[in-house]
């Protein structure tokens, strides 16, 4: 056993918890170790302890090691399938996906750069390829068959004629949809496309060199982005292993400009294939809600909510979620899931974890199944007795991965590693793997007794259900994110919306604002019209039931909002004489007249107000003119 081993056993021997589970501790840190990925878990670790984790959430909950550490606050029961995480039951390096409070993810990429190098560390890359239709439409652009771009001015081309020969051959010839052949099967390339579509046919015979460019540069590389949440990080500097990229991250640093920070040429899939660790650091609105949420009812309330600790079996929570009022709540607002949960009928936090795993595509088609079933409308039934050991808490019906692999183990006597291949076999639609897998699981389940008609009833289930099955210890994460935020919507609705609506207004999502205020509305929240001396950059709570709206306004910046927030108030008979007297050269005409389409200089015409705020801005500038000619007189 390594020193890091001794030293973690060390630290869970002080929290007082490792006598009681020193069986499955010591063989997970064994395997952990063999791994070489200890370490990786033991710097999370020291990230949570120092603090630099704040807000973060795991979604590796299989893991009782990484519990009793502190890095998840999920209880890892024995249903996790914990070989999953171990990597019994998958190839490659596990990974430990962390989900941070969105306006703080580029404090996480800092620490990581500071702490390893800002060699070691960079996003991992994405290749965008040309399609079909940007096939054809890029061979146009270059070859310019009619000779139509022309330099009017000897400099600047007029591309326009070109532009609109790709919208005569592309767009009028092809659907603007999803292009699909006569069996319904996807045209999937540009000779495809050709053999399908006459029109396009006539077009392409017409200029058969675009036909035969856009066949040959169809599928290759046109730009390189980044990966929304992956990161690498290297035991050398990344440049010696792969190409990289300069790419403009989404988030900002400190000064609050864009950060700029380098990526790997290669995919995920070839930096996997690398040897190199893949870590997802996600940054989610939803922890930036719950964050100010959290503060804005320590403020407003006195009580210090833990977010970590809350009640499972609150009544004002299931109520909400049963009834689907769970705009706002996370992996909860789409009119499917609020049905879902309608359908279910969520009593229990097992409920919601079922319904989070299931809504997706295959499993969802078992969704009334299993809500006939957990109501008595529908008897539950096994097609085999054994299936009861693996499915009896989800009524007969398999919605975790963890189930397939349990399968696979149970009935027919194969790993979990099986189970796994299986299912990333049906995410890619590997039909050889498929059949393999197929005889494999049929025979050993014959050898066990179960009827081969009842084999293959399970298998097609499985099958249909495998390429988009869940598992239990990610759909536990999302469903305890979803609890937090049902629960302080349920118990505090003004402090969760008015927290919910100015970080999406600090996102300019404007018609997510408008979802939210009409919610608000619906639980007798009144929302103000923003307010010149009063508003801020985020909704404020004015009393038990009206919020104000901040100042974030079209064609207003952040820069011109935080001028006039930080000049108010603007005192005086005339408004707008003393509002301009006071802002900074961020608040310009254009900004103004923003606010006077908002309505926050009263009635007056916006012309005569444009006009009063120019007139004053100059005899300000004229001023300060003066004011320098006479110091230097």
């Amino acid at each position: 056993m390594s020193d890091l081993a001794k030293k973690i056993i060390g630290i869970i021997q002080s929290k007082g918890n490792y006598e009681s589970h020193k069986e499955r501790l010591h063989n997970e840190i064994q395997h952990m170790d063999k791994l070489n990925i200890l370490a990786d878990l033991f710097s999370i670790y020291q990230k949570v302890e120092s603090g630099q984790a704040h807000q973060g959430q795991s979604n590796d909950v299989n893991s009782l090691l990484a519990h009793f550490l502190g890095v998840t606050t999920a209880w890892p029961s024995a249903e996790f399938g914990i070989e999953k995480r171990r990597t019994y039951g998958r190839s490659g390096f596990p990974d430990i996906d962390m989900d941070f409070d969105h306006s703080r993810r580029s404090e996480i990429i800092l620490y990581l750069q500071r702490k390893y190098g800002e060699e070691y560390v960079g996003n991992i890359g994405t290749l965008q390829t040309l399609k079909t239709k940007n096939a054809v439409r890029k061979a146009i652009q270059v070859l310019d068959p009619d000779n139509t771009i022309a330099f009017g001015d000897g400099s600047k081309p007029d591309r326009q004629a070109n532009f609109q020969l790709q919208n005569q051959i592309v767009s009028r010839t092809l659907p603007k949809q999803i292009m699909k052949k006569a069996d319904g099967s996807l045209v999937k390339s540009v000779k495809e496309a050709y053999d399908t579509y006459p029109e396009f046919k006539a077009e392409m015979d017409k200029y058969p060199e675009v036909y035969r460019v856009a066949c040959g540069i169809e599928g290759s590389i046109s730009a390189y982005g980044s990966h929304p949440a992956g990161i690498v990080i290297s035991p050398i500097p990344l440049a010696q292993i792969c190409p990289m990229h300069i790419t403009r991250g989404s988030d900002t640093g400190e000064s609050g400009s864009t950060t700029k920070t380098v990526a790997t040429q290669f995919a995920m899939s070839e930096v996997e294939a690398m040897g190199l660790i893949k870590f997802d650091v996600l940054g989610l609105s939803t922890k930036t809600a719950l964050s100010c949420a959290h503060d804005s009812i320590k403020e407003h309330h006195g009580i210090d909510i833990d977010l970590t600790r809350l009640p499972l079996d609150d009544k004002l929570t299931l109520d909400l979620l049963a009834r689907g009022d769970t705009n706002g709540c996370f992996q909860a607002e789409k009119v499917g899931m609020q049905q879902t949960f309608k359908q279910i009928g969520i009593d229990s936090f097992d409920d919601l974890i079922v319904a989070i795993a299931m809504y997706r595509p295959g499993p969802k088609d078992y969704i009334p199944e299993l809500a006939d079933r957990k109501s008595g409308r529908h008897k539950v039934s096994y097609p085999h007795p054994l299936l009861k050991r693996i499915t009896e808490r989800t009524y007969g019906i398999m919605a975790y991965q963890e189930q397939v692999m349990q399968a696979f183990m149970i009935l027919a006597e194969l790993t979990s590693t099986d189970g796994y291949k299986f299912m990333k076999g049906c995410a890619k639609k590997k039909e050889d793997l498929i059949l393999q897998f197929k005889e494999m699981f049929l025979t050993g389940a014959v050898d066990q007794g179960v009827p081969k008609k009842v084999a293959l009833k399970i298998w097609d289930d499985m099958e249909k259900f495998g390429g988009y099955a869940f598992n239990k210890s990610h759909a536990t994460s999302y469903a305890y994110e979803c609890w937090k935020t049902a629960y302080l919507k349920a118990h505090f609705p003004l402090e969760f919306m008015a927290s919910r609506l100015s970080v999406e207004a600090q996102r300019r999502d404007f018609e997510l604002v408008r979802k939210y205020e009409d919610d608000a509305k619906k639980h007798g929240i009144a929302i103000l019209p923003p307010d010149l001396n009063k508003s801020k950059l985020r909704y404020v709570k004015t009393n038990e039931n009206e919020i104000l709206r901040p100042l974030i306004i079209k064609d207003v910046g952040d820069k011109a909002a935080e001028d006039i927030i930080s000049n108010q108030p603007f005192k005086g008979k005339d408004l707008m004489y003393a509002f301009a007297m006071k802002v900074g050269s961020a608040v310009n005409t254009k900004v103004v007249e923003a606010l006077c389409d908002a309505k926050l200089f009263g009635k007056t015409p916006k012309s005569q107000l444009l006009r009063e705020f120019e007139s004053i801005k100059r005899d300000r500038q004229r001023a300060k003119g003066r004011q320098r000619g006479k110091r230097f007189s």
